[in-house]
């Protein structure tokens, strides 16, 4: 339709219109030349009266319907906004399809100055076969305010996307996807949940950063469930572990992916991969409040955030930040993996991980946990080429890897923590409870300054562990042992000045040897060997060592051009 005048549409469809077939496919696209000029010339016009079924496509209320139904249009207005629901009934057990007719919708509309959201007017029932809302290259906001519920995949692309009321898909095995060329919203309280089905939030999906506070943002308590399907959050802008990323530009204080107070996901035996990148000005990558990651079985958990970290004097922002409060990371067999990457650093005290926003305090109880009954831990926590640092724990609570605080379980995968530094906590520790192995090592070749293990008597270093392995070949940093250690198997030091100011003790009679490799040893702290079992010393340097080797039929070899005395 062409014109020049108001209240003229390719298509107008009003009070008692029925569309409707039982096995035929319905489309209704309507076009307009004036279709971008603003409030009275659209594609496709929705005149309903306030009446429940005022306008039925599809189902005709009587016999069942399923066939597939399209609506085509750059620019849709439904015309009254009704107190009544369910005004619009557009129900097929076949899919529906809500699409422009070119690239992007031009306008969505209702009432007479308000936003087209899909509310309560409209009846979509509960058995659509599929549902798709917008096409990859629509870039117009998309708003949805009334639940929705399929018996099939749904998929919505849009510029920025908020889900303000439930999206549930009941098929087993059907996807929900929500793509954005900007940032993705889902508000408090809210649920996305599938069958087993796949949910994947994808913002910034051309590349690009947004300038939202957030890319992804799971408002409080809202959460995703997908019953065995793999959750993804991310995008498409680039990062550390490729072109997967949610980013946000904002300046000062951005939050790629923000879960907010009591947000869950939960992927019941999926794989859970979580991408956010803070680009221009310090923020975070991930920004985590409260929150509870899980999944079962196999299920993976990969955190990955790249950011522009920082500190501007109260707060701090890196890859990956926990806020000021309890939260859980937890699967039972699959591995974890949480790495936080700095690209930049407004601020020597910005940490591609931070353990708590802001300087605690003692007695604090707000203890985060990353937890799995056998699958490996990873934690990166990587300043990169910046003046910031690795890990930052502040006293808000302890940090729990691999087994829980109450003990229901003891974990027996492996767990690896590996960063540029680590800025210790003073009244809380971290607490490394497995029976697997448990190494700590740097992000490159040396921690950027020396390491004492533990940092303070607050930290566990390897509760329960078969093994200890502390820096890696090549590190020239200085390794401290502050406090005495005790593993059921072998122990590795490699460092650059190799310090015992407290006991080494292996307790495992067939692995049991302590290996220590540097420049120089010295200290009064023993080596206690299990029974028949050596300690090594590798050392460059002339070195004078004051404790003592012990052990029933252990024995010391000496390497290195350096004298031991």
């Amino acid at each position: 339709f062409t014109a020049t005048v108001n209240d003229k549409e390719g298509l107008n469809i009003t009070d008692g219109s029925a569309i409707c077939s039982q096995t035929g496919n319905i489309t209704l696209r309507g076009t307009n030349t004036l279709e971008t000029s603003g409030q009275y010339s659209n594609s496709i016009r929705f005149a309903a009266a306030n009446i429940a079924n005022s306008i039925r496509i599809g189902y005709d209320g009587t016999n069942a319907y399923s066939g597939n139904i399209s609506i085509e249009g750059n620019s849709i207005y439904q015309r009254n906004t009704n107190a009544g629901g369910g005004s619009i009934a557009v129900q097929t057990t076949g899919t529906l399809t809500i699409q422009p007719t070119g690239t992007a919708f031009t306008y969505m509309r209702a009432g007479n100055s308000g936003t087209l959201t899909y509310d309560d007017d409209w009846n979509f029932g509960t058995t659509l076969g599929g549902f798709t809302f917008g096409k990859t290259t629509n870039t117009t906001n998309i708003t949805l305010s009334n639940p929705l519920t399929t018996d099939g995949p749904i998929s919505i692309y849009g510029g920025n996307i908020l889900a303000q009321q439930n999206i549930t898909s009941t098929l087993p095995g059907a996807d929900i996807l929500l793509q954005a060329n900007g940032a993705i919203n889902l508000s408090a309280s809210r649920t996305i949940q599938t069958s087993g089905g796949d949910v994947t939030l994808n913002a910034t999906s051309g590349g690009t950063a947004t300038s939202a506070g957030s890319a992804i943002y799971l408002y409080g308590s809202s959460q995703i469930l997908s019953n065995g399907g793999n959750i993804t959050l991310g995008g498409g802008y680039s990062g550390t572990e490729g072109n997967l990323y949610a980013a946000t530009n904002i300046s000062g204080g951005g939050y790629a992916v923000r879960m907010d107070a009591s947000s869950i996901i939960n992927a019941a035996g999926g794989n859970i991969s979580i991408y956010g990148r803070n680009v221009s000005s310090y923020g975070d990558g991930i920004y985590l409040n409260t929150v509870n990651i899980s999944t079962i079985g196999s299920g993976t958990i990969g955190i990955y955030g790249d950011s522009h970290g920082g500190y501007n004097g109260t707060t701090y922002f890196g890859g990956v930040t926990f806020e000021n409060n309890a939260s859980t990371i937890q699967n039972v067999n699959g591995n974890i993996t949480l790495k936080g990457i700095l690209t930049q650093s407004q601020s020597t005290q910005g940490y591609g991980i931070n353990f708590y926003r802001s300087s605690g305090s003692a007695g604090q109880t707000r203890h985060i946990q990353i937890l799995s009954q056998t699958g490996d831990i990873q934690i990166t926590g990587d300043r990169g080429s910046t003046t910031g640092g690795g890990i930052g724990h502040s006293s808000w609570g302890n940090i729990y890897f691999g087994s829980p605080s109450d003990n229901s379980f003891t974990a027996s995968g492996d767990v690896v923590l590996t960063y540029s530094n680590l800025v210790n906590a003073g009244s809380n520790g971290f607490k490394v409870k497995t029976t697997g192995a448990v190494t700590y090592e740097p992000v490159a070749t040396s921690f950027i300054v020396a390491q004492t293990f533990p940092a303070n008597s607050n930290y566990i270093l390897a509760d329960n562990a078969t093994s200890l392995t502390i820096g890696k070949t090549g590190n020239t940093a200085g390794v401290t042992i502050g406090s005495n250690i005790s593993i059921a198997g072998p122990i590795s030091v490699y460092a650059g000045t190799i310090t015992l100011n407290a006991n080494l003790t292996s307790t495992n009679t067939t692995t049991g040897n302590i290996n220590l490799n540097g420049t120089t040893i010295s200290g009064t702290g023993n080596m206690v060997l299990a029974d028949g079992r050596t300690a090594e010393v590798n050392v460059s340097s002339a070195s004078t060592y004051d404790g003592i080797i012990s052990g029933s039929g252990s024995g010391l070899t000496k390497l290195g051009a350096g004298m031991l005395t």
